[in-house]
Protein backbone atom coordinates (compact mmCIF):
# COMPACT_ATOMS: atom_id res chain seq x y z
CA UNK A 1 0.00 0.00 0.00
CA UNK A 2 1.29 3.53 -0.70
CA UNK A 3 -0.31 6.46 1.65
CA UNK A 4 -0.76 9.57 1.17
CA UNK A 5 1.68 10.43 3.52
CA UNK A 6 4.90 8.37 2.56
CA UNK A 7 7.91 9.31 1.02
CA UNK A 8 10.10 7.44 -0.87
CA UNK A 9 13.20 6.18 0.78
CA UNK A 10 15.40 5.82 -2.34
CA UNK A 11 14.78 9.46 -4.06
CA UNK A 12 18.65 9.77 -3.34
CA UNK A 13 19.31 6.41 -5.37
CA UNK A 14 18.05 7.75 -8.51
CA UNK A 15 19.39 11.33 -8.67
CA UNK A 16 21.69 11.82 -10.98
CA UNK A 17 25.61 12.02 -9.55
CA UNK A 18 28.04 14.33 -10.94
CA UNK A 19 29.57 11.07 -12.99
CA UNK A 20 26.12 10.60 -14.52
CA UNK A 21 24.77 7.52 -12.62
CA UNK A 22 21.00 7.15 -12.57
CA UNK A 23 20.43 3.88 -10.23
CA UNK A 24 21.55 1.59 -7.80
CA UNK A 25 24.95 -0.91 -8.94
CA UNK A 26 23.56 -3.96 -11.61
CA UNK A 27 19.82 -2.97 -11.56
CA UNK A 28 19.66 -2.03 -15.18
CA UNK A 29 22.13 -5.58 -16.04
CA UNK A 30 19.39 -7.19 -13.94
CA UNK A 31 16.78 -5.79 -16.04
CA UNK A 32 18.57 -6.83 -19.14
CA UNK A 33 18.65 -10.50 -17.80
CA UNK A 34 15.05 -10.14 -16.94
CA UNK A 35 13.33 -11.30 -14.36
CA UNK A 36 13.92 -8.89 -11.63
CA UNK A 37 11.67 -6.65 -10.01
CA UNK A 38 11.98 -4.00 -7.97
CA UNK A 39 10.43 -2.60 -4.67
CA UNK A 40 10.88 1.25 -3.34
CA UNK A 41 10.85 1.42 0.50
CA UNK A 42 8.37 4.13 1.99
CA UNK A 43 9.15 6.30 5.04
CA UNK A 44 5.89 4.22 6.34
CA UNK A 45 8.28 1.46 6.65
CA UNK A 46 10.70 3.14 8.93
CA UNK A 47 7.60 3.04 11.58
CA UNK A 48 7.19 0.61 14.56
CA UNK A 49 3.77 -0.64 15.72
CA UNK A 50 1.46 -3.79 15.69
CA UNK A 51 -0.27 -4.99 12.80
CA UNK A 52 -3.63 -4.92 12.26
CA UNK A 53 -6.99 -7.31 13.45
CA UNK A 54 -4.38 -9.15 15.83
CA UNK A 55 -1.80 -10.35 12.83
CA UNK A 56 0.45 -10.28 15.26
CA UNK A 57 -0.19 -13.84 15.94
CA UNK A 58 0.33 -14.97 12.31
CA UNK A 59 3.42 -13.48 11.15
CA UNK A 60 6.80 -13.27 13.75
CA UNK A 61 10.02 -11.43 12.49
CA UNK A 62 12.98 -14.01 13.47
CA UNK A 63 16.45 -11.75 13.29
CA UNK A 64 19.34 -14.11 14.33
CA UNK A 65 20.68 -16.87 12.27
CA UNK A 66 20.71 -19.03 15.54
CA UNK A 67 16.79 -18.27 15.50
CA UNK A 68 16.62 -19.50 11.60
CA UNK A 69 18.18 -22.95 12.52
CA UNK A 70 16.05 -23.93 15.60
CA UNK A 71 12.86 -22.73 13.45
CA UNK A 72 14.22 -24.96 10.34
CA UNK A 73 14.72 -28.19 12.66
CA UNK A 74 11.10 -27.40 14.46
CA UNK A 75 8.85 -30.19 14.27
CA UNK A 76 6.09 -27.93 12.41
CA UNK A 77 8.81 -26.85 10.19
CA UNK A 78 11.13 -29.91 9.47
CA UNK A 79 8.74 -32.25 7.59
CA UNK A 80 8.52 -29.67 4.79
CA UNK A 81 11.88 -28.86 4.32
CA UNK A 82 13.73 -30.65 1.04
CA UNK A 83 17.24 -31.03 1.82
CA UNK A 84 18.62 -27.68 0.21
CA UNK A 85 16.36 -25.83 2.86
CA UNK A 86 19.04 -24.44 4.87
CA UNK A 87 19.33 -21.08 7.59
CA UNK A 88 22.76 -21.08 5.05
CA UNK A 89 26.26 -19.74 6.22
CA UNK A 90 26.07 -17.54 10.05
CA UNK A 91 29.17 -15.35 8.90
CA UNK A 92 27.13 -14.51 5.65
CA UNK A 93 23.69 -13.92 7.39
CA UNK A 94 25.53 -11.25 10.08
CA UNK A 95 27.50 -9.95 7.11
CA UNK A 96 24.40 -9.36 4.94
CA UNK A 97 22.40 -8.24 7.88
CA UNK A 98 19.79 -10.92 6.86
CA UNK A 99 16.12 -11.35 8.75
CA UNK A 100 13.36 -13.35 8.28
CA UNK A 101 9.72 -13.70 8.52
CA UNK A 102 7.29 -16.65 9.88
CA UNK A 103 4.29 -17.20 8.61
CA UNK A 104 1.40 -18.98 10.38
CA UNK A 105 -2.10 -19.12 10.19
CA UNK A 106 -4.22 -16.54 11.64
CA UNK A 107 -4.11 -18.40 15.02
CA UNK A 108 -0.02 -18.60 14.96
CA UNK A 109 -0.39 -22.28 15.50
CA UNK A 110 0.42 -23.92 11.91
CA UNK A 111 3.49 -23.03 9.88
CA UNK A 112 2.83 -22.26 6.38
CA UNK A 113 5.55 -19.84 5.06
CA UNK A 114 9.00 -18.14 5.33
CA UNK A 115 9.92 -14.83 3.72
CA UNK A 116 13.62 -13.79 4.20
CA UNK A 117 15.75 -10.57 3.02
CA UNK A 118 19.85 -9.32 3.27
CA UNK A 119 21.64 -6.25 1.93
CA UNK A 120 22.99 -8.53 -0.61
CA UNK A 121 23.41 -6.13 -3.41
CA UNK A 122 26.77 -4.13 -4.76
CA UNK A 123 24.86 -1.17 -3.03
CA UNK A 124 24.33 -1.92 0.47
CA UNK A 125 21.23 0.53 0.56
CA UNK A 126 19.20 -2.03 -1.77
CA UNK A 127 18.37 -5.34 -0.51
CA UNK A 128 17.30 -8.18 -2.10
CA UNK A 129 14.54 -11.05 -1.41
CA UNK A 130 16.91 -14.37 -0.88
CA UNK A 131 13.60 -16.42 0.12
CA UNK A 132 9.92 -16.67 -0.20
CA UNK A 133 8.83 -20.28 0.44
CA UNK A 134 5.15 -21.55 0.56
CA UNK A 135 5.57 -25.15 1.42
CA UNK A 136 1.84 -25.50 0.09
CA UNK A 137 1.40 -23.04 -3.08
CA UNK A 138 -2.56 -23.43 -2.74
CA UNK A 139 -2.19 -21.70 0.91
CA UNK A 140 -1.51 -18.85 -1.68
CA UNK A 141 -4.89 -19.07 -2.94
CA UNK A 142 -7.22 -19.64 -0.04
CA UNK A 143 -9.46 -16.82 1.78
CA UNK A 144 -8.17 -14.61 4.14
CA UNK A 145 -4.56 -15.40 3.14
CA UNK A 146 -3.93 -11.95 1.21
CA UNK A 147 -4.22 -10.30 5.35
CA UNK A 148 -1.39 -12.50 6.62
CA UNK A 149 1.54 -12.22 3.27
CA UNK A 150 0.53 -8.15 3.30
CA UNK A 151 1.50 -8.12 7.13
CA UNK A 152 4.20 -10.34 6.30
CA UNK A 153 5.99 -8.50 3.53
CA UNK A 154 5.10 -5.18 5.99
CA UNK A 155 7.36 -6.58 8.40
CA UNK A 156 9.97 -7.39 5.85
CA UNK A 157 9.87 -4.16 4.70
CA UNK A 158 10.70 -2.70 8.51
CA UNK A 159 13.23 -5.42 8.86
CA UNK A 160 14.96 -4.28 5.80
CA UNK A 161 14.41 -0.19 6.65
CA UNK A 162 15.99 -0.58 9.88
CA UNK A 163 18.97 -2.41 8.59
CA UNK A 164 19.51 0.56 6.27
CA UNK A 165 17.79 -0.22 3.18
CA UNK A 166 15.87 2.57 0.92
CA UNK A 167 14.65 -0.30 -1.75
CA UNK A 168 14.54 -3.92 -2.37
CA UNK A 169 14.34 -6.28 -5.38
CA UNK A 170 12.86 -10.25 -5.78
CA UNK A 171 13.62 -12.25 -8.51
CA UNK A 172 10.64 -14.06 -10.45
CA UNK A 173 12.75 -16.26 -12.62
CA UNK A 174 11.93 -19.32 -11.04
CA UNK A 175 8.41 -18.47 -9.00
CA UNK A 176 5.64 -19.83 -9.83
CA UNK A 177 2.84 -17.73 -11.21
CA UNK A 178 1.41 -17.47 -7.57
CA UNK A 179 4.53 -16.60 -6.35
CA UNK A 180 4.57 -13.66 -8.74
CA UNK A 181 1.01 -12.50 -8.19
CA UNK A 182 2.00 -12.15 -4.55
CA UNK A 183 5.25 -10.20 -4.70
CA UNK A 184 3.76 -7.71 -7.76
CA UNK A 185 -0.18 -7.61 -5.58
CA UNK A 186 0.74 -7.34 -2.34
CA UNK A 187 4.27 -7.15 -2.08
CA UNK A 188 4.38 -3.91 -4.64
CA UNK A 189 7.22 -5.26 -6.70
CA UNK A 190 7.13 -3.93 -10.51
CA UNK A 191 9.42 -4.75 -13.06
CA UNK A 192 12.91 -2.68 -13.31
CA UNK A 193 11.97 -1.91 -17.21
CA UNK A 194 8.99 -0.38 -15.58
CA UNK A 195 11.20 1.28 -13.14
CA UNK A 196 13.96 2.31 -15.77
CA UNK A 197 11.17 3.13 -18.54
CA UNK A 198 9.94 5.69 -16.18
CA UNK A 199 13.67 7.21 -16.64
CA UNK A 200 13.60 7.06 -20.10
CA UNK A 201 16.25 4.09 -20.45
CA UNK A 202 15.81 0.99 -22.09
CA UNK A 203 17.86 -2.38 -21.92
CA UNK A 204 20.57 -1.14 -24.48
CA UNK A 205 21.77 1.52 -22.13
CA UNK A 206 23.01 -0.98 -19.92
CA UNK A 207 26.13 -1.00 -22.58
CA UNK A 208 26.70 2.63 -22.39
CA UNK A 209 30.02 3.43 -20.84
CA UNK A 210 30.38 6.69 -18.89
CA UNK A 211 34.16 5.88 -18.26
CA UNK A 212 37.17 3.98 -17.97
CA UNK A 213 39.48 3.08 -15.55
CA UNK A 214 42.79 1.57 -14.87
CA UNK A 215 45.19 1.21 -11.72
CA UNK A 216 48.74 -0.14 -11.44
CA UNK A 217 49.56 -2.19 -8.21
CA UNK A 218 53.15 -3.04 -7.54
CA UNK A 219 53.55 -4.75 -3.70
CA UNK A 220 50.46 -3.41 -2.49
CA UNK A 221 50.81 -0.04 -3.60
CA UNK A 222 49.14 1.56 -6.37
CA UNK A 223 51.36 3.46 -8.64
CA UNK A 224 48.86 5.31 -10.96
CA UNK A 225 45.28 5.33 -11.15
CA UNK A 226 43.82 7.04 -14.41
CA UNK A 227 40.49 7.67 -16.17
CA UNK A 228 39.46 8.04 -19.51
CA UNK A 229 38.10 10.54 -20.21
CA UNK A 230 39.74 12.45 -17.47
CA UNK A 231 36.94 13.40 -15.09
CA UNK A 232 36.39 16.79 -12.74
CA UNK A 233 37.06 16.89 -9.01
CA UNK A 234 33.74 15.91 -8.18
CA UNK A 235 33.01 13.21 -10.67
CA UNK A 236 36.28 11.63 -9.88
CA UNK A 237 35.33 11.33 -6.42
CA UNK A 238 31.92 10.16 -7.11
CA UNK A 239 34.36 7.63 -9.24
CA UNK A 240 36.34 6.67 -6.04
CA UNK A 241 33.40 6.11 -3.10
CA UNK A 242 31.36 4.18 -6.21
CA UNK A 243 34.46 1.26 -7.18
CA UNK A 244 35.19 1.65 -3.64
CA UNK A 245 32.00 0.38 -2.37
CA UNK A 246 31.65 -1.94 -5.09
CA UNK A 247 35.08 -3.49 -4.44
CA UNK A 248 34.14 -4.18 -1.02
CA UNK A 249 31.20 -6.28 -1.70
CA UNK A 250 32.61 -8.45 -4.14
CA UNK A 251 32.68 -12.15 -3.60
CA UNK A 252 36.76 -12.16 -2.88
CA UNK A 253 35.85 -10.06 0.36
CA UNK A 254 38.82 -7.39 -0.03
CA UNK A 255 40.03 -6.24 3.96
CA UNK A 256 37.88 -4.01 5.15
CA UNK A 257 39.45 -0.49 4.80
CA UNK A 258 41.81 0.86 7.88
CA UNK A 259 42.83 -3.11 8.51
CA UNK A 260 46.30 -4.44 6.95
CA UNK A 261 46.30 -6.97 4.38
CA UNK A 262 48.91 -9.05 3.12
CA UNK A 263 51.14 -7.05 0.93
CA UNK A 264 50.64 -8.66 -2.27
CA UNK A 265 53.73 -9.88 -4.64
CA UNK A 266 54.36 -8.96 -8.39
CA UNK A 267 52.58 -5.81 -10.02
CA UNK A 268 49.49 -6.11 -12.09
CA UNK A 269 47.22 -3.38 -13.88
CA UNK A 270 43.48 -3.63 -13.09
CA UNK A 271 40.66 -1.77 -15.59
CA UNK A 272 37.22 -1.69 -15.84
CA UNK A 273 34.52 0.11 -16.65
CA UNK A 274 32.13 2.44 -15.23
CA UNK A 275 28.42 2.26 -16.80
CA UNK A 276 24.85 4.01 -15.68
CA UNK A 277 24.08 1.91 -13.17
CA UNK A 278 27.91 1.70 -11.92
CA UNK A 279 31.09 -0.36 -11.72
CA UNK A 280 30.80 -3.30 -14.61
CA UNK A 281 33.38 -6.30 -13.67
CA UNK A 282 37.15 -5.81 -13.53
CA UNK A 283 40.22 -7.42 -15.46
CA UNK A 284 43.99 -7.59 -15.58
CA UNK A 285 46.30 -8.35 -18.10
CA UNK A 286 47.22 -5.26 -19.46
CA UNK A 287 46.18 -2.13 -21.70
CA UNK A 288 44.21 -3.77 -24.40
CA UNK A 289 43.88 -0.60 -26.45
CA UNK A 290 47.11 1.49 -25.22
CA UNK A 291 45.05 4.40 -23.71
CA UNK A 292 46.99 4.41 -20.39
CA UNK A 293 50.33 2.78 -21.48
CA UNK A 294 50.51 0.11 -18.69
CA UNK A 295 53.94 -1.57 -17.62
CA UNK A 296 53.77 -5.77 -18.25
CA UNK A 297 52.34 -7.41 -15.30
CA UNK A 298 54.89 -9.12 -13.72
CA UNK A 299 53.83 -12.25 -11.31
CA UNK A 300 56.29 -14.48 -9.48
CA UNK A 301 57.68 -17.91 -10.22
CA UNK A 302 55.05 -20.43 -9.26
CA UNK A 303 52.50 -16.98 -7.73
CA UNK A 304 48.70 -18.09 -7.57
CA UNK A 305 47.37 -15.52 -10.36
CA UNK A 306 44.24 -15.41 -8.71
CA UNK A 307 45.36 -14.85 -5.35
CA UNK A 308 47.70 -11.90 -6.25
CA UNK A 309 44.74 -10.32 -8.94
CA UNK A 310 42.68 -10.85 -5.50
CA UNK A 311 45.18 -9.09 -3.50
CA UNK A 312 46.15 -6.59 -5.71
CA UNK A 313 42.40 -5.54 -5.52
CA UNK A 314 42.38 -5.39 -1.87
CA UNK A 315 45.08 -3.00 -2.08
CA UNK A 316 43.08 -0.91 -4.58
CA UNK A 317 40.28 -1.01 -2.30
CA UNK A 318 42.23 0.29 0.72
CA UNK A 319 43.76 2.94 -1.48
CA UNK A 320 39.77 4.32 -2.35
CA UNK A 321 38.88 4.40 0.97
CA UNK A 322 41.79 6.57 1.57
CA UNK A 323 41.33 8.95 -1.11
CA UNK A 324 37.58 9.65 -0.27
CA UNK A 325 37.51 12.77 1.67
CA UNK A 326 34.79 12.65 4.93
CA UNK A 327 32.65 15.65 4.75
Amino acid sequence: MTEERAVRLDAAVWTPSPLGMLGPPGLLGDLSGGGTTYRPLLSYHLAEGPLADGLDRAVALVESHAALVELLDSPDVAPWRSPGTTAGDEDRWNRERRVAIVLRDRVGDRFQGLLGGGLTRNDPRIAHVTTFWVPNAAWLRAGGVDDILAAGWLLLFRGLAARGAVGVTATETWSGRDFVDVQRRIGGFRPTAEVYGALGLSPADEKAVLAEWRATIDQGRVLRFATRPDLDPAARDDLFVSLARYLDAAPWRPEPAGEAAPAPAGRVTLDGEIRIDGPAGWGMGGDRDDWYGAPPDHLPDGGDAGDISGRAVAALAAWLHDQVVAP
